[in-house]
């Protein structure tokens, strides 16, 4: 499954369903863009040799990059493996690269829609597998290079992998959108866009 096909997929779906809520536009826009680029750290290289199944020489051949690997989600052992050929740590998260390529592509002032929270931006991508509460796991890169990611406006971010690891302005933002939006009003965008990944990657798209 490419990469962009499900990214463009998940936030359509996630807007979706925010529609389907009666939530206020901005909000639906900004599901939308947290969708599109939810998973944009999964092109670092060593993630796409994972999900290569540890092949890297078919992950460096990869037209564009995947965001599944067809694998079976209960080959536990199969992934271990893969993980381990791709020399990805087990708890180095994708979505730690994704919120600091969208973290730099804020700061260059994007075109994205009036109205976005750009820290509820930030935090959707960082929490899309239930971390960032407020804090992702303290796991830094061993191996550090160059990401690439394209984010929604097809803009490309080149960031340091090795700038991943502890958030330390997580907890400050968290703090400031549980006040903003509730904490059961946060927890439900939160589950929003999980939903509309979740759902996506079942489906295939």
């Amino acid at each position: 499954m490419p990469l962009s096909q499900h990214s463009i997929a998940v936030g359509e779906r996630a807007a979706a369903l925010a529609s389907a809520l009666h939530l206020p536009p901005q909000i639906v826009d900004a599901l939308r863009t947290a969708g599109h680029a939810h998973d944009c750290g999964k092109s670092h290289s060593r993630f796409q040799c994972m999900l290569c199944a540890g092949d890297r020489l078919l992950a460096e051949t990869l037209d564009e990059p995947r965001a599944k690997s067809g694998m079976d989600p209960a080959d536990h052992h199969g992934r271990r493996r893969a993980a381990q050929l791709a020399q990805w740590h087990p708890d180095m998260r994708h979505e730690a690269i994704s919120a600091l390529a969208v973290t730099a592509w804020l700061d260059s002032r994007p075109a994205h829609p009036r109205g976005d929270d750009d820290d509820l931006l930030v935090h959707l991508v960082a929490a899309h597998h239930g971390h960032a509460r407020p804090l992702l796991p303290a796991v830094t890169d061993p191996a550090p290079e160059k990401v690439t990611c394209t984010m929604p406006d097809h803009q490309q971010v080149i960031l340091d992998s090795a700038d991943m690891g502890t958030d330390w302005t997580g907890p400050d933002r968290f703090h400031a959108l549980n006040r903003r939006y509730g904490p059961w009003g946060l927890a439900l965008l939160e589950a929003t866009l999980r939903l509309a990944d979740m759902a996506c990657s079942e489906e295939g798209t």
